[in-house]
């Protein structure tokens, strides 16, 4: 589950690098600025999904279970790339896109270390959650 983020961003800064994707939504007739500030925005509204998203996964992996909390955050996650890939040259489109992404890959954060915690023993749980933790914010 770790790998969404990276995969995320491998995805964007491909996508922007393509001339057909400037083409279409008319990134290729802006300026410096203005091309830096659609890119820091679209590449922003998956952070900001994120935050829904992991919020969300807490009540979702109580609710519904972690398996089927698994289930959704993918297929949240898949909805939001095809609509961010769908998007025939409209850049709000790209936004929504991303931020639904967003909101699949931020419950990752959660779900992840829930059903790590609760594969292990109790001493494990602690300890090796904390360790994993630690391991993915450096």
């Amino acid at each position: 589950m770790g790998a969404a983020r990276g995969i995320d961003e491998g995805l964007i800064s491909g996508t922007f690098a393509t001339k057909n994707f400037q083409r279409s939504l008319g990134l290729d007739k802006l300026d410096e600025v203005a091309y830096a500030d659609v890119k820091g925005n679209v590449s922003a509204m998956v952070q900001i999904g994120s935050v829904a998203g992991a919020a969300l996964a807490f009540v979702l992996a109580d609710r519904i279970g972690r398996l089927w909390a698994t289930r959704q955050l993918c297929l949240l996650w898949i909805l939001g790339i095809i609509i961010f890939l769908t998007n025939g040259g409209r850049l709000g489109q790209v936004y929504a896109g991303r931020f639904i992404a967003g909101m699949g890959i931020g419950q990752t954060t959660v779900v992840s270390y829930t059903t790590r915690s609760t594969h292990a023993s109790e001493y494990s749980q602690s300890t090796g959650c904390s360790c994993v933790h630690i391991g993915d914010c450096t």
